[in-house]
């Protein structure tokens, strides 16, 4: 059984997701699309909503979830929506997700005999056996393709991926010229899939700018349809980070 007994305590110093730099079209404000693909508890809408007309927050953990439709509430945020489902190769897999005492929540069971806290470093694994004493939930994957189709879209305006190693399956080999802007989070930047994966990025957009932390990049990319002038940097939202709730 899911326990939804948590306690909640002020963090004024971070906001999980947050990017320094938002790129968007001028002719395009408050009139486009963002889906934030393991929005985690909710960090990027709450600094960037305002900038859209409708951001769609997919996350594997449904306890991120419920505490990112709390942050939303707080702070009259309308034009966010929360769905259930991990980002994947392929539609329909069930995957379990251990529900861990903090957040975010990305533990996933991969298969019948292994853990993975990301599955692309099976570093990180350890047996069904340990796992089993611990509490999770099923969650289902969804493609890319599929993910468009769900959510009835053509074009995404903003896209952020943070999916804790699954952005190879999710992403390589994708078409994502609907892309305007894709913010990334490559997990184990020395694997042979993280590698192959930027390479493929690349053949859609240009990098704006890139920071490596430890094993971890994250980039932001612009289309290479668009010239980076044809864009600006607004300012964040001014939301007051003491209120956000994190799970204790």
């Amino acid at each position: 059984m899911f326990n939804f007994n948590f306690t909640y305590k002020n963090t004024p110093d971070l906001i999980l997701g947050r990017y320094d730099i938002l790129l968007r079209k001028n002719k395009h404000l408050k009139s486009n699309v963002a889906i934030d693909v393991g929005c985690s508890i909710g960090g990027f809408p709450l600094t960037w909503s305002r900038y859209f007309s409708n951001v769609y927050c997919v996350d594997a953990c449904y306890k991120n979830l419920e505490i990112a439709r709390r942050n939303f509430q707080k702070f009259n945020i309308k034009n966010c929506n929360t769905f259930h489902f991990a980002g994947g190769s392929e539609t329909g897999n069930i995957i379990k997700i251990i529900n861990n005492k903090g957040a975010p929540y990305n533990n996933v069971v991969d298969g019948k005999s292994t853990i993975y806290k990301s599955r692309s470093d099976p570093r990180g694994s350890f047996t069904l056996e340990n796992a089993n004493t611990k509490e999770y939930h099923n969650t289902l994957t969804i493609s890319f393709n599929d993910m468009l189709k769900f959510f009835n879209v053509e074009k995404i305006d903003f896209l952020k991926v943070d999916i804790e190693g699954a952005e190879y399956d999710f992403l390589f080999n994708r078409d994502l010229s609907c892309v305007d802007v894709l913010a990334i989070e490559c997990h184990f930047s020395e694997n042979e899939n993280t590698k192959e994966l930027t390479r493929h990025l690349q053949n859609y957009f240009n990098i704006v700018t890139s920071v490596t932390k430890g094993k971890h990049s994250e980039y932001l990319m612009l289309n290479k349809k668009y010239k980076n002038e044809d864009f600006y940097s607004p300012k964040p939202s001014d939301i007051r980070k003491d209120q956000v709730e994190f799970l204790g």
